[in-house]
């Protein structure tokens, strides 16, 4: 989907990891109540049962590989709904503010503070980053780097460890390439 889909589209009631439009190529691929043992991910759609992820190189981490990555997001519908949405005002101001290096560096401090505790001590997992907010959040929502729910679905990243330097970057590349690819203009002289 695209954006002309997201904007004929009647307002969203509710945004949910597990909203899907089957007809419309839009899945959800999230097992909500996994048994003990089990991960957040489910190989097919939790709907229509398509099978159409490669679970084993998403799982590489491969920043070299983001367009891969970007487009197998792209099937859930969530993911999508992020990539393709019209950005809220709110989120434009936030973003006119910073530049690059600044919403980096934002986005390290938040993963540091919001996915890397010691997974005991996260509060809430699944919720710590709203649907609306600054661009990053929408940016962490559209990249699957909003909770480590998220990032073990997508990611194989295990919820019950705290995030290695390697994962945390990688997380934070993802976010820059949605901030680089929504906005463009943005430069590392912005403000």
């Amino acid at each position: 989907m695209n954006r002309e889909y997201w904007e004929k589209e009647e307002p969203i009631e509710e945004i949910k990891c597990t909203n899907t439009d089957c007809e419309n190529g839009l899945h959800s691929f999230r097992n909500v109540r996994p048994k003990k043992g089990q991960t957040y991910r489910v190989d097919t759609c939790i709907s229509c049962d398509i099978d159409i992820i490669d679970w084993e190189r998403l799982s590489t981490l491969d920043i070299k590989d983001v367009q891969f990555t970007v487009d197998s997001l792209n099937n859930e519908w969530i993911r999508n709904y992020y990539w393709y949405r019209p950005i809220a005002e709110k989120a434009e101001k936030w973003t006119r503010k910073r530049n690059l290096a600044e919403i980096q560096n934002w986005s390290v401090k938040n993963l540091k503070t919001k996915l890397n505790p010691h997974p005991d001590d996260i509060w809430q997992d699944g919720s710590q980053t709203p649907y609306h907010g600054n661009l990053v959040e929408y940016a962490k929502h559209a990249t699957a780097t909003c909770c480590r729910k998220c990032l073990q679905e997508w990611y194989s990243i295990e919820r019950k460890k705290e995030l290695s330097n390697e994962e945390t970057e990688y997380a934070v590349d993802l976010i820059m390439h949605y901030i680089k690819t929504r906005k463009p203009e943005i430069s590392d002289n912005n403000k």
